[in-house]
This record gives C-alpha cells, sequence and structure tokens, in this order.
C-alpha cells in the first residue's frame, strides 16, 4: 500500500504496481469545500479505474455505484 499526494491536491491510497494504480485503493479529488470533491473507493488496473467501485460527489450527496467499469 502506499500513499500518493499529487501537485493539485488529490490523494491516492492504495495498491501499487509499476508506477501506477493497481488493485484496491482510494483516490480523493478536490477539496471538501470545493463542488468537484469526490472520493473514488475500489479496482484499479493500470492506472485507470476498472471493475466494481464507488465514486462519491461529497458536495451533492450523490453517491455512484460503478460495476464492472472500464474506463481504459
Amino acid at each position: 500500500m502506499v500513499t500518493c499526494r499529487y501537485s493539485n491536491g488529490d490523494r491516492y491510497f492504495g495498491s501499487w504496481k509499476e508506477n501506477m494504480r493497481h488493485g484496491h485503493g482510494c483516490m480523493r479529488s478536490g477539496s471538501v469545500s470545493s463542488a468537484a470533491a469526490t472520493v473514488y473507493i475500489g479496482e484499479w488496473l493500470s492506472d485507470k479505474k476498472c471493475g466494481y467501485g464507488v465514486q462519491d460527489e461529497i458536495l451533492k450527496y450523490a453517491k455512484n455505484n460503478l460495476f464492472n467499469v472500464s474506463i481504459i
């Protein structure tokens, strides 16, 4: 497991393989007070969301269950 902080403030905590998000992990994007604040918890394949995951848009109180999603 690794923790990665990006220059734009986003954070990733989870599995890592060959310098890419790979396996199970959590990605926090945007600040809590920003309109674009989201949290994705789920599967990654070669740095892309892939498989089962849940994306929560914090200020919109919206939760999306993603199943077998492949963004490759």
